[in-house]
């Protein structure tokens, strides 16, 4: 998957977390 460059620390967090609920 490609993100946005500007991805806030926020943001990656969610990613991460979502990753690790569905992965």
């Amino acid at each position: 998957m490609n993100f946005p460059k500007q991805t806030t620390t926020a943001d990656r967090i969610n990613i991460l977390k979502s990753v690790n609920k569905y992965g």
